[in-house]
């Protein structure tokens, strides 16, 4: 069974977003006007981007200079806006963890979400998608454990980090937020949603949502899931599901349900129709149940 470590509330509506990556994405309150980062290096010393950059860490961590968040900030802001891609994936990281480009502030008080993934998805442009999309991830688990003392637990920046991540083609959110309704975790356990979360990816081509099906199928059988209770009308539903998919354990287990009568009304013809089919794609348990049921008749 999927190790169930993190779960999140979704939220009905979430602010979607697609915004033009233009030079100099700020947070709110701040114009270009406001960048003192030439100020703080000298161009003709620290001329190319990624140097720019590590100047820029070295004076926000304080390593080997006097700490200065604000100096630091702004070199890390410039060196972004320069192209280099590591200071776009630390921007994301100071938009979303509340440090913004400080400039003449010693920090942005508030994460802002919404710059933060405009520059993960800046630096996704620029050839660092799997570094951007890991990078969002992990804040979105920050957003909803409230793991990081720098920012506070917000559910809805999680799943707007999480949906984020899926977007740029790295991260499955069906995958997350079915198994958040299953265990009822912050949302109320809704095995049915989960199912449609589970079904919409495992259309898609996500065999590992398709796994899911099967798997929480049985658990809620066989019970073998402390978690969740036996429940044989949502396992009913949830192998019948898996029957699009050609899925011949899927079939065997519906004619089972139909035949004995477990959540459902009990139909031996078509509970004998799942199993031959499931026998007829050649699964050894169908073929070897057919011979017990059929004498029975």
């Amino acid at each position: 069974m999927k190790v169930k470590k993190f779960f999140c509330s979704v939220l009905t509506v979430l602010l979607f977003f697609f915004f033009a990556f233009e030079p100099g994405i700020l947070p709110a309150g701040y114009t270009d006007s406001d960048s003192n980062a030439d100020f703080f290096f000298d161009p003709s010393v620290v001329a190319d981007p990624d140097s720019i950059f590590a100047e820029g860490m070295k004076y926000f961590t304080g390593d080997g200079v006097s700490q200065d968040i604000s100096k630091g900030c702004a070199l890390i802001y410039a060196a972004a806006n320069e192209g280099s891609v590591d200071a776009m994936i630390q921007m994301g990281y100071l938009c979303a963890y509340g440090f913004g480009p400080a400039f003449d502030k010693d920090f942005l008080e508030g994460s802002d979400p919404v710059v933060a993934l405009n520059w993960f998805y800046k630096a996704s442009d620029a050839g660092a998608l799997e570094k951007a999309a890991y990078s969002i991830i992990e804040i979105g688990y920050d957003y909803l454990l409230g793991r990081n003392e720098s920012i506070p637990e917000n559910t809805a920046a999680a799943i707007l980090f999480f949906n984020a991540a899926e977007n740029l083609g790295i991260y499955n959110a069906n995958d997350t937020l079915g198994i958040f309704y299953t265990y009822g975790a912050i949302v109320s356990r809704d095995p049915d949603k989960a199912l449609a979360l589970f079904l919409e990816a495992a259309k898609a081509g996500s065999s590992e949502c398709e796994q899911l099906i099967e798997e929480y199928a049985y658990a809620y059988y066989a019970g073998t899931d402390d978690m969740l209770d036996i429940n044989f009308n949502t396992s009913f539903r949830y192998y019948n599901a898996l029957t699009d998919f050609d899925n011949v354990r899927a079939m065997y287990n519906v004619g089972l349900l139909y035949y004995y009568g477990l959540g459902v009304s009990p139909d031996r013809d078509k509970g004998l129709e799942w199993i031959n089919k499931s026998a007829d794609l050649g699964y050894n348990p169908a073929v070897e149940i057919l011979s017990i049921l059929e004498t029975k008749q």
